[in-house]
């Protein structure tokens, strides 16, 4: 073969190294840049289900001081009357900036059977309770919960009632 057909032939390739190592050193950034921006992704995703479990779980604390106003009043509630924190004669502290409730009375629940605790001479009235309660993250994430409350009243004869409350 003749010298010159050879360097004539790596003449024509002379290049062809450097387009290699751009083109995979090209592909390798682009994978970079995706791999930032799914971990970016994901972090977002994370950031907002963190949120959200905040709120839920506020708006959970909501009702359960719901159930406290509701177990604490006896006010003489009406069915269609309902309790807030913002309710004047209740005796809560001041509103809770991550959540806020609305109680309503429904009105007799359905009635169980009597129970082994109940005695004779005691008149015993349940009443169910629809509690819906908001809850808000720091970023102001909102969830609503709602809880079903039934409160067994006992009342005895000259004793006065105590109640009982049973969430369900």
């Amino acid at each position: 073969m003749n010298t010159f057909a050879l360097v004539r032939k790596a003449k024509q390739e002379e290049g062809a190294a450097l387009l290699t190592a751009v083109v995979i050193l090209l592909a390798l950034t682009i994978m970079g840049f995706a791999m930032i921006l799914v971990t970016k992704v994901d972090l977002m995703v994370s950031r907002n289900f963190r949120l959200a479990e905040e709120a839920v779980y506020a708006a959970e604390e909501g009702s359960l001081a719901a159930m406290v106003m509701i177990d604490k009043s006896y006010l003489d509630l009406s069915p269609g009357d309902t309790l807030s924190p913002n309710d004047a004669y209740m005796e809560m502290p001041s509103h809770h900036p991550k959540w806020d409730f609305l109680a309503t009375k429904e009105g007799y629940a359905p009635r169980a059977g009597r129970s082994s605790l109940e005695v004779s001479g005691q008149q015993v009235n349940y009443y169910q309770y629809r509690i819906q309660s908001q809850g808000y993250s720091r970023a102001r994430a909102q969830r609503t919960v709602e809880v079903l409350v039934r409160v067994k009243q006992i009342e005895s004869g000259g004793s006065g009632s105590r109640r009982i409350a049973a969430i369900y």
